[in-house]
């Protein structure tokens, strides 16, 4: 993306990806204990293929989790360097951070409160989709500063004021799924 930041606050997934840091052209290596490693993982998704499928369900559906995939700045202590573009990026990912905890433990507290299976996913979705609004409009806000050092700390702010909306969002539904 033109005038990513420093920081990379334009990504982020509620999936943890273990993928290695290369190209998408470059070739994958695999050796005789990566091969094994594939055989033996494919014959436990047979395995698991051939369970029941509530069951399966059941085990695999858990409370969404945000992953920022961007590496967090420092907030500086001193004025001077928080008055920077550096340090005003690092200091909304720090919030931004902040609130995904706090979106993350709400998402654990809500998912028992969901009353089927079926909720539960639609809840997950939801928030899989609000991550991915949240990311495309952000990166959108800071397209005007293409190419400008601007451009991430602007990502960074819509970033953390998008967040912290959408924390008191999940607080208002957490109340509503509590009121009796």
């Amino acid at each position: 993306m033109t005038g990513a930041p420093a920081g990379g606050i334009f990504a982020a997934s509620l999936v943890d990806s273990h993928a290695k840091d290369r190209s998408p052209m470059t070739p994958r290596r695999f050796t005789k204990p990566r091969l094994a490693a594939t055989a033996a993982a494919t014959a436990v998704l047979a395995v698991l293929a051939t369970a029941q499928p509530a069951a399966l369900a059941a085990a695999t559906l858990a409370a969404p989790v945000i992953h920022e995939t961007f590496t967090p700045l420092a907030c500086p202590t001193s004025k001077a360097q928080a008055g920077t573009t550096l340090g005003m990026e690092g200091c909304l990912e720090q919030a931004t951070l902040k609130a995904d905890a706090q979106i993350d433990a709400l998402a654990k507290q809500i998912f028992p409160l969901l009353g089927s299976n079926a909720a539960r996913r639609r809840f997950v979705t939801a928030q899989r989709d609000w991550l991915t609004y949240r990311n495309a409009d952000c990166a959108s806000v800071s397209d005007k500063y293409a190419g400008g050092t601007l451009a991430g700390v602007v990502a960074a702010q819509c970033t953390a004021q998008r967040t912290a909306r959408h924390l008191t969002d999940v607080r208002a539904f957490e109340k509503l799924l509590k009121t009796p």
